[in-house]
């Protein structure tokens, strides 16, 4: 009796690891805050990473608006991805991305591109959930009339005021 006992709870215990196992959550999906620091200073920022199948999708919400990521990898602690945003003054502007994965800390680097000339920026994210479903705001962000970004707006305002200057308007 006490080894049919002994038998049953090794078998318990085996699938209840099993299980356990399989429940465990994915390393990268979820909702990661945190801020982005470049040569204009630190502004928020707020991704999310959706595992579908063997891939993964996700967003990045910023000063920017909500945009899609573009070829998103994975590959062991890296994490590479590109957005893309149209600007009226600047054109497209495509952010390039790198992640590594720390726990539940995301650190990385991105570049844009605008008028031939590249900044880059810093980033650094925590997992703040598991979930991935978008805010109520940050659903009407990623559903509005695409409109002038945030840096467009300040580039356009320069170049209204240089050529003001350069007129003897300013």
């Amino acid at each position: 009796m006490r080894r049919s006992f002994i038998v049953l709870a090794t078998i318990l215990l085996v699938q209840l690891l099993a299980v356990a196992g399989l429940a465990q959550q994915d390393r990268l999906q979820g909702r990661w805050e945190g801020t982005t620091k470049s040569f204009q200073g630190e502004r928020p920022v707020t991704v999310i990473f959706k595992k579908e199948a063997d891939a993964y999708t996700g967003t990045i919400t910023g000063s920017q608006g909500t945009i899609p990521f573009k070829d998103l990898k994975v590959g062991g602690d890296q994490v590479t991805a590109n957005a893309e945003v149209d600007s009226p003054q600047a054109g497209r502007l495509s952010f390039n991305y790198k992640f590594v994965l720390q726990g539940e800390t995301l650190k990385g680097e991105g570049a844009v591109e605008v008028g031939g000339q590249t900044y880059d920026f810093t980033i650094e994210l925590k997992r703040v959930s598991t979930s991935t479903a978008l805010t109520e705001q940050e659903e009407r962000r990623a559903t509005r009339p695409s409109g002038p970004t945030t840096a467009a707006k300040t580039i356009a305002r320069l170049l209204r005021w240089s050529v003001g200057f350069q007129m003897g308007r300013a």
